[in-house]
């Protein structure tokens, strides 16, 4: 399944390029003032036009009906009312707002569309255009929260469902962002996703599979004087299938910068691996693939084992000339096979290489990758 930009158009334009939180409140802005706002900070990258119907105070609140911001690759986030409690004017510009409820928004590409029920940020704020454009680091939200969200592809028989997701940020004594926490749960789709791809379909039906169930949740902090970004934990927890697991360290890297894209070939550019842990925990879909084998081999989840064992040293060629790296991982894919709980890479290099090395590694000498990466691997 492909993962397509529109989601983060989804849960970044309609969201991060247009809330920012933290700095000192003076006088509440008028309703046009605030909408006049929410534009011209959502149009200062040149990379989305927006325009809203109308802005009145509702109830004690702002209310803006009809928001929609279209990006130049022509993605789309409509918004029927945005709702802004709490308003207040902020140095050196744009506003702050005790919060911001979105709900009923459609994100749409082409025919891909993702809809939601119900959206909140709290503590949020509108930035300047210059903050925009200069990737200010400053913390987006303190609390978000989406439920009932369907995201429907053209490449995709059916819709998949998410119950909710929220993230919450704290914030430096400056009021950048300073750690973070996030949780997508009750992302669910059957096999039925994929009856229009023929090859995902049947591999999926034989490894016995009818429906997926997945929750993920992310942890991290920032050092923004080191310019450090600390993943502490990213889990993807499959159910019947495995967790996976991601630890990292990220040097090189600004919350600005790493929460928006204005100037993404520079961050790629700046950012180096300081350290890197996948771990991958089995929870059944190993024991499937080797039963799926052993049919075709007519034989034993034994005999399909030993067989996958065999090709592994084949597969591990591309590492070249490192031989010592090829029998360690050889041996832990070994022992993970024959007795499949988990299984570990590792990555800690002497010094902090750039991503952009890493890459050109991997292009072209991938059998300096180990090396490069001090890398390590085991089971269980």
């Amino acid at each position: 399944m492909r993962t397509t930009s529109l989601r983060r158009l989804a849960l970044g334009v309609a969201l991060g390029a247009l809330l920012f939180a933290g700095h000192p409140a003076f006088a509440a802005p008028d309703a046009k003032q605030v909408a006049d706002a929410l534009v011209a900070a959502s149009t200062a990258t040149g990379r989305v036009k927006a325009s809203y119907e109308s802005a009145a105070e509702e109830g004690g609140a702002i209310a803006i009906t009809n928001y929609k911001a279209v990006r130049t690759d022509a993605q789309t986030v409509t918004i029927p009312k945005l709702v802004i409690t709490g308003t207040a004017e902020r140095q050196p510009g744009g506003f702050t707002a005790e919060s911001i409820a979105f709900d009923g928004g459609k994100a749409t590409h082409g025919k891909d569309t993702v809809t939601w029920a119900t959206g909140l940020v709290e503590e949020a704020v509108i930035p300047t255009a210059e903050e925009v454009k200069a990737e200010s680091n400053i913390r987006p939200f303190s609390k978000l929260g989406m439920s009932t969200i369907s995201v429907s592809e053209s490449n995709l028989a059916e819709p998949i469902t998410v119950s909710d997701v929220s993230m919450v940020l704290q914030s430096a004594s400056d009021g950048s962002t300073s750690a973070f926490a996030s949780q997508v749960g009750g992302i669910h789709f059957t096999s039925e996703v994929f009856k229009d791809e023929p090859q995902q379909k049947a591999i999926i039906d034989a490894l016995g599979y009818e429906k997926f169930d997945i929750n993920v949740a992310a942890a991290g902090a920032f050092d923004a004087a080191a310019t450090e970004m600390t993943l502490s934990s990213l889990t993807i927890n499959t159910a019947d299938v495995g967790t996976l697991t991601v630890k990292a360290q990220l040097s090189g890297v600004s919350p600005g910068g790493a929460m928006t894209s204005n100037k993404e070939s520079q961050t790629k550019s700046d950012a180096k691996l300081n350290n890197l842990e996948i771990r991958f925990d089995n929870s059944g879909v190993v024991e499937r693939a080797l039963d799926m084998h052993a049919a075709m081999i007519f034989g034993t989840r034994a005999d399909a084992a030993a067989q996958a064992k065999a090709l592994v040293p084949i597969g591990l060629n591309f590492l070249g000339g490192d031989a010592a790296f090829q029998a360690k991982a050889a041996k832990a894919v070994g022992d993970f096979l024959d007795n499949p709980k988990s299984i570990t890479f590792s990555a800690a290099p002497t010094v902090p290489v750039t991503i952009e090395e890493i890459g050109s590694a991997a292009m072209g000498r991938p059998d300096t990758l180990p090396a490069l990466l001090g890398a390590d691997i085991t089971a269980n």
